[in-house]
Formats: structure tokens, sequence, C-alpha cells
């Protein structure tokens, strides 16, 4: 069953703070993250609120299927529907789907568009696994007049990512299939710095 909203709010933002599973020390980033981001002026004009989803469970790496063309798993489809509803049930709103061409993130990012009501859906090479920040940043800056968008990506890129935007030192740290992260980037034009807004598990009972 899933949680209410306001006990998902609660139990979500608790959770920044432990974090169990996710990467070693992770309340004392979400401080980093603050004390970074406080240091600059905020310009509100390039305030955007981005929310980064690994796409869901796909299907084992094998020799006969590409590793672009692997699809979500029955299971990875049902749970991060229901990952994807309580992020709307505690107020998650949706302007634009950016996603990547591989066939795992382009499913996940069907289901996105199918639970927050969302009729636009880019594809962005940039999103690739392999990628890096600074190639996300320029397809970022080609939606500057959208106020939230949802990038459907993969790991590594997920933790380069984070790292840069968050001022975090670690080159690679847990972020399951299916997992939710918002963060507000500001000024994104010359130097992004972001703060990291919640953190949503993908396996939630």
């Amino acid at each position: 069953m899933i949680p209410g909203a306001s006990e998902l709010w609660k139990w979500s933002m608790k959770g920044i703070n432990s974090l169990i599973g996710f990467a070693p020390n992770f309340s004392s980033k979400i401080e980093s993250s603050k004390n970074f981001s406080s240091g600059h002026q905020i310009n509100t004009s390039a305030r955007l609120i981005v929310y980064i989803l690994r796409h869901g469970e796909a299907e084992a790496k094998s020799s006969q299927v590409p590793d672009d063309e692997r699809h979500l798993t029955t299971v990875g489809k049902s749970r991060l529907r229901r990952n994807l509803v309580v992020a709307a049930e505690i107020g998650t709103k949706i302007d634009l789907i950016l996603t990547s061409p591989l066939v795992r993130a382009k499913e996940s990012a069907e289901i996105a568009k199918d639970v927050f009501g969302i009729e636009r859906l880019e594809i962005e090479e940039t999103l690739e696994p392999m990628r890096s920040p600074y190639e996300v940043y320029q397809s970022l800056a080609k939606y500057a007049s959208i106020e939230r968008l949802l990038v459907v990506t993969h790991q590594p890129l997920i933790s380069s990512l984070m790292n840069a935007l968050l001022n975090w030192e670690e080159s690679f740290f847990a972020f399951p299939a299916g997992t939710i992260a918002k963060i507000e980037i500001i000024d994104l034009t010359s130097n992004p710095r972001g703060t990291l807004l919640f953190l949503l598990p993908y396996s939630i009972e």
C-alpha cells in the first residue's frame, strides 16, 4: 500500500538524513550542497527545478540483447509507477520530460508521462550513461523557459551530474533504479550550482 501524502513527505524528509543503503555520509553531503549554494546570490529568473530519475529496473545484461535495447521488467514497470505516484502525491509537478534515447529510459519516461499527465517528452542524447554534466547543462539550457523538468537517465551520469551540481567529492554512489532526486539549480548558463531538496528511494513498501 502506498503511504498517504503527508506521511510519505515526513518519511522522505527524515530519510534524507539517514538514507540507509545510499552513499555513505549522505547527510553531510546534504549540508555541503546547502552551504555551497547559500554563498551564491540567487537569481530567481534562472531558477530551475530538475527531478533526476534513474530508469526503472531493466532486463539483465545479455550477449543476445544490446545494452541500449534492454526493456524494463514487469516488476520494474510496476514499482516505478508506484514511486512516481508517490512523488505526485507529495506535490511533484512536471512541465516537461527529457529522456535518454535508450529503451529502458524511454519506457520509464512514458510511465512518468502518464502519471504526471504530461504531453511533452523530448529525447536527449546527452542523457546517455557515459555523457558529461557539461553536456547535460547544454541540453537543459535549451529549455530555460521551463520551470520544472524531469530528466530520465542512467548511472554513472547521475553520479557525475549530482557531484558537479551539489559540490560532492565522490566519483560514484548508489542511486538504485527508480530513485528520484529533486534539485534546485541556480544560474544554469554560467556556473550551475544546485541544492538537493528531496530524494525519494525506489523501494517503498
